[in-house]
C-alpha cells in the first residue's frame, strides 16, 4: 500500500502556492489602483501578463509582476501600456509604467 504522506504534503504545498499567488495579485492590483488614483488616471482594464511582458520582456525578475493597462487620463485621452509592480507581492509599492499609445479618445 502507498504511503499517503507525500501526496498530503504535495497537496498542502499546492494550496499554499495558490494562496500566496492570489494574495500577491490582490496586493499588486491595489498598488496599481492606488498609483492610478494618485496620477488622476481612470483604469478601464488591467490584465496580468504572464509571458508577453511588453517593454519589460527582458527586464523582469521573479518578484515583479507585469500588467497590460488601458486607461483614460485627466484630459480624456485613451492610454495603453504596461505597468510593472516591483517587489515581493508589490509590498514595496514601486511601479514602472511604459505607455504604448497616447491617442485622443
Amino acid at each position: 500500500m502507498l504511503d499517503p504522506l507525500p501526496y498530503i504534503v504535495l497537496g498542502a504545498l499546492i494550496v499554499c502556492a495558490v494562496a500566496v499567488e492570489l494574495t500577491a495579485m490582490r496586493l499588486c492590483r491595489k498598488t496599481v489602483a492606488g498609483w492610478a488614483r494618485a496620477e488622476g488616471i481612470k483604469l478601464e482594464a488591467v490584465t496580468r501578463r504572464w509571458f508577453i511582458l511588453g517593454p519589460f520582456q527582458w527586464q523582469g525578475n521573479r518578484f515583479s509582476r507585469v500588467f497590460a493597462l488601458t486607461a483614460i487620463d485627466r484630459e480624456g485621452r485613451r492610454l495603453q501600456g504596461f505597468v510593472r509592480v516591483i517587489g515581493v507581492a508589490g509590498l514595496s509599492g514601486d511601479i514602472e509604467v511604459q505607455w504604448a499609445t497616447d491617442t485622443p479618445r
